[in-house]
């Protein structure tokens, strides 16, 4: 992810766009995680490659230069030129779906796929539902359809 100045930091607030035409792109406030708040912080999701936890991870200029050329493109209120840049890594499963479910006494909650953190709210409820015994998480989250997936994916 790249943190571009606005060029204008007194206009009004730009909204978070997630952008799907050609690689999914994504611009928010660049806020707490590299760039001051009327930074812009856009990236392009899942383009990176496969890590572990602990491995150092390069940037790749052919993401920054892709990056570079979107805010040229699409964002004209952006210094094309990055202030600040970073790696942006999270867990993801191959729906990007959250994992949230209660096996016994125990309940998993993975909410991952780099979006998490922007529905806090909503699955906090649904964990305290599952720790209640309430239930209440769609069927899409729940265990069974990643462990389905996962069973129909191909190894290389």
């Amino acid at each position: 992810m790249f943190h571009f100045p606005r060029l204008d930091p007194a206009a009004p607030p730009w909204p978070s766009v997630i952008h799907e035409q050609g690689r999914a792109t994504y611009h928010l406030a660049g806020g707490r995680d590299g760039g001051p708040d009327d930074d812009r912080k856009v990236g392009e999701h899942d383009a990176g490659p496969s890590v572990v936890a602990g491995t150092p991870v390069d940037l790749d200029p052919a993401v920054r230069e892709r990056v570079v050329d979107y805010v040229r493109r699409w964002l004209p209120g952006l210094d094309p030129t990055p202030r600040g840049e970073a790696s942006c890594l999270y867990t993801t499963t191959p729906s990007e779906d959250f994992v949230i479910d209660r096996v016994g006494p125990v309940v998993v909650c993975s909410p991952c796929s780099g979006h998490g953190a922007k529905f806090a709210p909503l699955v906090g409820e649904w964990v305290a539902d599952l720790v209640d015994g309430r239930g209440g998480v769609p069927e899409r989250f729940r265990l069974a359809p990643h462990a389905q997936a996962r069973r129909g994916a191909v190894s290389l």
